[in-house]
């Protein structure tokens, strides 16, 4: 894992001293003409991108082959509470290599040629050693409005158990009832939203790179309430909604958020047509919940819920898999545990069917 220095700024630059054609995916600034090429090498040269005859240096000259010519480009914000990593990777169909651009929360920049996927998560710290088994999986297609909703539902159940939890004297021995939201109290969340935004971590991650007042601009109906009960995703409370139990257990997981991340993928298919998919995920409490913009399906949110064990798994397929599609990614099945009694003379358990006790004797009726 040998990177170089590489500030985000020079790489557009070092397209002035490159010939050739482009692919629409490049970074890279047209070639130069001999004038802005001198200019520019008065740049590049101190930051040790040039050989002594001032032209593009090794390694460098390998990754403008990929820079040049990308037919996949991934880039991915990794966001812990301390600090957070950028990674570009570029594919390309005329090279074998990859390049991998890596910025820091400092600004600084790394380029390399080559990096697997533990040299990722070493650089990058990505590292989860706890997954949540006992996480419900989800695996659902919303429409933007009903996903939107449902992101709010989850901001308000979040705040709420932050603020318990902050305002309790004994948080490991407290309970937090449900919040209860109404279509009125909802819409409300949009609007707050936009002016705490730091509060709202599903809204702002849903519409990362989007105006959040814009995007959820339409009022959510009850029919949207209505399509998140049919898919078990809220239930019905008095005259208002809360979430279903798996959820609920997922917004409050959420109150300590270890990472959040975001992912846009952007790529040519084989008549040139360009395509765009974007992701953003929140890691916490060894789960992993993913919001997904698939290509070619506008007004379409996929909805995916897994432990984050499958971490690795999913980053080694989206930075060594050049078909490799998030919509795609398989949601294991949940497990279901079987139907069970309990004998009222001993407190034993067994399955449902069983006709006596295998502790006591006791026959079931």
């Amino acid at each position: 894992m040998a990177g170089f220095g590489l500030k985000s700024e020079y790489i557009p630059q070092l397209g002035i001293l490159w010939p050739g054609t482009r692919t629409p995916l490049t970074p890279l600034l047209p070639p130069g003409n001999p004038q802005e090429q001198d200019q520019i090498r008065t740049v590049l040269g101190p930051a040790g991108l040039l050989d002594s005859t001032g032209t593009i240096g090794s390694p460098c000259h390998t990754a403008m082959k990929v820079l040049a010519a990308p037919s996949r480009l991934i880039t991915a914000d990794f966001m812990r509470p301390d600090y957070f990593h950028m990674v570009t990777r570029y594919f390309s169909k005329d090279v074998e290599n990859t390049f991998t651009h890596i910025v820091d929360e400092s600004g600084y920049g790394q380029g390399f040629t080559i990096l697997t996927l533990q040299d990722l998560i070493a650089v990058c710290d990505l590292e989860d050693p706890v997954s949540n088994m006992a996480a419900v999986p989800v695996d659902l297609a919303l429409e933007e409005t009903e996903a939107q909703l449902l992101a709010a539902l989850l901001d308000s159940e979040r705040i709420s158990a932050r603020n318990a939890i902050a305002g309790s004297a004994d948080p490991g021995n407290l309970s937090i009832f449900p919040a209860v939201q109404t279509p009125s109290s909802a819409a409300a969340c949009f609007s707050t939203a936009t002016e705490q935004p730091g509060d709202y971590v599903f809204l702002g991650l849903l519409n990362s790179g989007h105006d959040i007042g814009k995007t959820s601009s339409t009022v959510p109906g009850e029919k949207d309430f209505l399509a998140l009960i049919n898919n078990g995703l809220i239930r019905q409370s008095g005259n208002g909604y809360e979430l279903s139990e798996s959820l609920l257990f997922m917004a409050r997981r959420t109150v300590f958020i270890d990472m959040a991340v975001t992912i846009s993928i952007r790529y040519i298919d084989t008549t040139g047509s360009i395509h765009a998919e974007s992701a953003q995920c929140i890691r916490a409490d060894g789960t992993l919940l993913w919001f997904i913009r698939p290509p070619q399906a506008p007004g379409t949110i996929l909805l995916k819920y897994v432990p984050s064990s499958r971490f690795g798994e999913i980053l080694q397929s989206l930075f060594g898999d050049e078909s490799y599609s998030l919509s795609g990614m398989i949601v294991p099945a949940a497990e279901t545990k079987p139907k069970t009694r309990f004998c009222p003379q001993c407190g034993a358990e067994h399955r449902a069917e069983a006709i006596f006790c295998n502790q006591c004797g006791y026959r079931f009726t």
